[in-house]
């Protein structure tokens, strides 16, 4: 509770990360950044994943599993953005 008032809904249900979902997290946060931005968001591209795989030392599978799932949450993200004005 803060000044009185309780936490909105979002905070209060908010989602649990488990542990080794942190490095998606981040990486989606760090990469974001990155995006190309026009009339409207466009997609992260997979020269800039690979690039901060390689800076950020993510080899192999992991490399892999990193840029399957930054490539699908960057298209929900995409989707929920189109989306997020025209909410009825």
């Amino acid at each position: 509770m803060r000044f009185g008032q309780p936490l909105p809904a979002r905070i209060q249900n908010a989602p649990e990360l488990w542990l080794g979902n942190r490095l998606y997290y981040d990486g989606f946060l760090d990469l974001t950044s990155s995006r190309p931005v026009s009339m409207a968001l466009g997609p992260l591209s997979i020269l800039t994943l690979m690039e901060y795989c390689y800076i950020t030392g993510i080899e192999g599978d992991q490399r892999d599993d990193f840029i399957w799932i930054i490539t699908h949450l960057d298209a929900k993200y995409l989707e929920w953005s189109a989306n997020r004005g025209h909410a009825k």
